[in-house]
């Protein structure tokens, strides 16, 4: 889809209307539009090719602002919230109704908590945002088809590529005991 005119099949190398350059990519592939601003609440960006959507699945998304999840049974720690949207990455909208925490179990079984995660219904996937752990102070770590997440010499979360993203690899658990929380921005 052409980054201005939001035509599909419309490629970057035949549009009149350049982007910025923002780096190798291929001319040969349709984009997606670049959204840089919002007028309130957080920005979610998702691209994928997949027709296949793992509703299970965590993603390591590199363009949303917080962490994300359209299932409120899995917060251990879960306080309403009757607040903002956030802005997708199709320039729709869509509600935050709580946030709270929620656990994972990495491959391994090592368990990690995961703060400040937002509920959205609205969403299909579930996104873990490089953003905020980059503000809480864990580095991303980007080597080949692997994502490692860390903190010091700690490795709090990591992912692989998987088709067009970084999918975590663990899993969403309820009702098991925590032994390290991941940091939250400001903490």
């Amino acid at each position: 889809m052409c980054w201005k005119w939001g035509k599909e099949g419309h490629f970057k190398r035949d549009c009149k209307s350049k982007a910025p350059n923002k780096g190798n990519g291929s001319d040969e592939a349709p984009f997606a539009e670049v959204k840089t601003t919002s007028d309130e609440g957080g920005d979610v960006y998702l691209a994928s090719s997949s027709t296949h959507v793992d509703h299970e699945a965590w993603l390591i998304n590199s363009s949303a602002s917080f962490h994300f999840t359209p299932h409120k049974e899995w917060f251990y720690e879960y306080e309403k919230y009757d607040g903002d949207d956030v802005f997708l990455g199709d320039d729709g909208k869509a509600r935050i109704i709580g946030h709270g925490k929620v656990k994972l179990k990495l491959q391994g079984g090592r368990i990690r908590t995961l703060p400040g995660v937002l509920h959205i219904l609205a969403l299909a996937r579930n996104l873990i945002s490089i953003r905020n752990l980059d503000d809480a102070g864990v580095k991303t770590v980007f080597k080949k088809d692997t994502c490692k997440m860390v903190q010091g010499a700690l490795v709090l979360i990591w992912g692989v590529w998987i088709g067009t993203l970084y999918k975590l690899q663990g899993s969403t658990i309820v009702d098991e005991c925590n032994n390290y929380v991941v940091p939250e921005s400001g903490a």
